[in-house]
């Protein structure tokens, strides 16, 4: 007679207990701002570990935006929110709930599951109009999932 138990492994996001309930997603806000005073049009590229995501300016969307993130390996699931200030500032609100289990971390750059607003870098070189600043922070910083 052969029998075995089976153990069934999951893994917890990074740095996550599991234990620990009511946990917030980390939330960064991006602020992208035409300081020339035109439209804002062309890709807009977010670094974040070496890995560059853009956001095409001239059809910007919440699901668009979700969408352009989680094609990056150093990003799991993300939701995005979009508010038009005017017509010449967008502001959008980044939202993490989930990391990948594998990211690709190096011996420099490193994702414990909660990074701060200074890990992230816009690349205005694919802006059609130049003038075009962006700021990151941080929106939620407190009980953070892992």
């Amino acid at each position: 007679l052969y029998q075995y138990v089976y153990y069934h492994i999951e893994y917890c996001p990074r740095d996550d207990d599991p234990l620990t309930e009511n946990l917030n997603n980390r939330n960064i806000t991006l602020v992208i701002d035409s300081t020339n005073g035109q439209g804002m049009t062309g890709q807009l590229g977010i670094t974040f570990m070496g890995a560059t995501s853009y956001l095409d300016l001239t059809s910007s969307n919440n699901t668009e935006c979700q969408m352009s993130f989680q094609k990056s390996v150093q990003m799991g699931s993300v939701y995005c929110t979009y508010t038009h200030i005017s017509t010449y500032d967008l502001s959008i609100n980044i939202q993490f709930v989930e990391w990948p289990v594998f990211s690709a971390g190096n011996n420099i750059m490193a994702n414990l599951g909660a990074p701060t607003a200074s890990d992230f870098y816009c690349d205005v070189s694919l802006v059609d109009v130049g003038g075009v600043e962006c700021t990151f922070t941080d929106s939620v910083t407190s009980d953070l999932k892992g």
